[in-house]
């Protein structure tokens, strides 16, 4: 499947409507030790003073509310989304509280955030609680061409003769010439999928860019420029659907500036302050521009340990081929890859698995304390989610994961047994980069006993009606009352 949006917050059954991946990090990655440049691991800070992973401005699209919209139709498999007026009593709120986490970490990081458009709230009526940042196509009008060494030839090739472009001798056959190579965050290269690109300018400084991101971030892949085209070298996956050597443009994902909140998200969590937990890990997503930020410098293997420590996990060396493994089947971009192996070696040697998604998590904890809001409200968020998701699922079979009432007397405990040993929490399935709720939690409990944050602002009060009449108001756009009755009034 495509990568159009991110990976939603919850997991399980509720993620249905996710339209498709990401892959993200966020302190400031850089290449280190002999393992780090295979497995790409960092032992930077945790730290808001380096909120996005590149300074470039063409990570983020910056589309139109009606380039969204359109974006939006174009993936929806079941019906047009319907999306609430921007200044609906209810965005506006949320926006608030968007524009002071935004504010927060620009009043401390005005250059790092200089190309980085500010995040925009747009409210979507869908019974699914989620919310999301998406992943918008974005294509280039410069050529492409794919070295494909160590990846099956194009089939098939087109005889010169038949008027293939390039074609000198007749009867020689040239690589077939294709619209569009899209470059995946996986470091794999694609045909784009049934969404549109939307067109970008680019110049030759934004061109170097690129192909300095691609050839920082990527283990294998590496991109070059030749004769006005970008090349995609050797080391790139290439999808076998591919049914060319060359296109007249490439593409890429790029960050979305329109953050989506469903209805339902409000309705079943209904507490204020634990949806702006929710929006500051989607915040998370959004700066670090995990769209195309490349997907190798996460996703390895790390020991758990007894806590939590100040700075970022690293790649345990001694499961480097594991972690290798794991990513050539993230390459595959396949939802039905078997990752049995993987997660009962986590389970055996109590290990942690680094994705994106631990990533936000932990940048919320961070965003929140910059704006004045407790950082607690992070694992608060994430075990009412729990108890929501669980009580919607019951009866759907047992996942495995450890269940919300199970869960909430862990942490009563600091997730520890009778005897005070710290208590093995699953990861969960690696197919997935949400971790299970209750890891989730266990983790953000961690981070918050190893960082003890402090609050660097006060709290913010937002103006306008009190929570509970927006969201009487919001419940009667989304179901609106019967009218009274014809002799309402009367004796």
């Amino acid at each position: 499947m495509c990568k159009y949006v991110s990976y939603l917050l919850l997991r399980g059954p509720m993620r249905i409507r996710s339209l498709a991946l990401a892959l993200a990090a966020f302190p400031l990655l850089v290449a280190c030790s002999a393992v780090a440049e295979k497995i790409g691991s960092s032992d930077a800070d945790h730290t808001e003073d380096q909120p996005t992973y590149a300074q470039y401005k063409w990570l983020w699209a910056d589309e139109t509310e009606e380039e969204f919209k359109s974006i939006a139709r174009a993936g929806s498999m079941w019906s047009d989304p319907e999306f609430f007026a921007l200044d609906h009593p209810m965005a506006q709120r949320l926006q608030f509280w968007v524009d002071k986490m935004d504010e927060a970490l620009r009043a401390r990081n005005p250059k790092a955030l200089a190309s980085t458009p500010k995040p925009r709230i747009i409210l979507r009526k869908d019974s699914d609680p989620n919310a999301w940042v998406s992943y918008i196509p974005v294509s280039w009008k410069v050529k492409g061409a794919l070295a494909r060494a160590g990846n099956a030839p194009a089939q098939p090739n087109v005889p010169s003769d038949a008027g293939a472009d390039g074609a000198t001798e007749a009867g020689s056959t040239v690589p077939r010439t294709i619209p569009t190579l899209m470059l995946l965050s996986t470091g794999k290269v694609a045909a784009p999928g049934s969404l549109p690109p939307l067109d970008r300018r680019f110049d030759d400084a934004a061109l170097a860019e690129l192909v300095k991101f691609a050839n920082d971030g990527f283990a294998k892949c590496r991109l070059s420029t030749s004769d006005g085209a970008v090349v995609f070298g050797e080391g790139c996956a290439v999808d076998p659907s591919l049914s060319g050597d060359r296109s007249d443009a490439i593409a890429f994902y790029a960050t979305g500036k329109w953050i989506t909140v469903t209805t339902g998200l409000i309705t079943s969590m209904l507490d204020e302050e634990r949806i702006v937990a929710v929006l500051a890990h989607e915040l998370g997503h959004y700066y670090r521009s995990h769209s195309i930020q490349p997907s190798d410098q996460l996703n390895y293997f790390y020991a758990l340990g007894e806590g939590n420590k100040p700075e970022k996990p690293g790649a345990d060396p001694r499961y480097v081929e594991q972690t290798l493994k794991v990513r050539e089947k993230l390459r595959s971009n396949d939802w039905y890859v078997d990752y049995t192996e993987e997660n009962k070696l986590m389970a055996e040697q109590r290990l942690g698995f680094y994705t994106t998604e631990q990533e936000a998590d932990e940048i919320s904890l961070e965003i929140l304390a910059r704006m004045g809001m407790p950082p607690t409200l992070g694992p608060d968020s994430q075990a009412l989610l729990h108890k929501i998701v669980d009580d919607l699922s019951s009866g759907r079979g047992d996942t495995g994961e450890i269940k919300w009432e199970k869960c909430a007397a862990l942490r009563e405990r600091g997730f520890k047994d009778e005897a005070g040993q710290v208590v093995s929490v699953p990861v969960g399935n690696l197919s997935d980069p949400h971790h299970s709720f209750c890891f989730r939690v266990f983790n953000m409990q961690r981070e918050l006993e190893a960082h003890r944050y402090q609050l660097a602002a006060e709290r913010p009060r937002p103006p306008g009606e009190p929570w509970s009449k927006l969201l009487q108001r919001m419940q009667n756009d989304i179901d609106p009352p019967p009218p009274p009755p014809a002799d309402a009034g009367r004796d």
